[in-house]
């Protein structure tokens, strides 16, 4: 009975919260979305090679909450590669979106920060298949957490084999960590 009850409920409360704001106000807000999408594409596909390969938008009743791309990568990559890749695609899309002074006024939640971003870099081969594990077959940036999912190679349907996880702030930290390291390491070599 609750069932019904919600699902009737969700059937009548959808139509009503999609006309929060008035469509010539939803259009300009799915004009942000492009252009925000337009931008980090852009740059992504000049900085990292990476190609777009699908995106979207939640913008329930109207204002913006997310902004969401698919890319491509050639290439292989392990946690680390991934996680400096995910969190430079996602401090891309939030400089993006500070570029355009109106954006802000299009949001739910205003400022734009990674909270309102979703990326998935999808790493193939030279030829176009997925890689395996060991290697990284999409990383994804969502509501916060970083996902890294490797491909089991001796499952013909491209099972993931191993799915890891870590907070958008573990992943900075272990960024920052793993910089420290690497620039001790040039001091040292002299």
């Amino acid at each position: 009975m609750k069932a019904v009850i919600l699902l009737v409920t969700s059937l009548f409360a959808f139509p009503l919260m999609a006309q929060d704001w008035p469509e010539a106000r939803i259009e300009q807000a799915r004009k942000m979305v492009g252009l925000v999408q337009q931008k980090t594409c852009k740059r992504l596909a000049q900085k990292y090679h990476l190609s777009a390969v699908g995106s979207g938008s939640a913008m329930f009743g109207g204002p913006i909450r997310d902004i969401f791309i698919s890319f491509k990568s050639v290439g292989f990559a392990d946690k680390n590669d991934a996680r400096r890749l995910i969190v430079a695609c996602v401090n891309e899309m939030v400089e993006a979106a500070h570029e355009i002074p109106t954006v802000d006024h299009y949001l739910y939640s205003p400022p734009f920060t990674e909270k309102n971003t979703e990326i998935a870099i999808f790493f193939t081969d030279q030829r176009g298949a997925e890689t395996f594990h060991p290697y990284i077959g999409v990383v994804s940036y969502l509501l916060g957490d970083i996902y890294y999912r490797t491909y089991n190679p001796n499952d013909k349907y491209c099972n993931y084999q191993e799915i890891t996880k870590e907070t958008y702030k573990e992943a900075l930290e272990a960024i920052r960590k793993e910089t420290e390291e690497y620039h001790q390491k040039q001091i040292d070599q002299g």
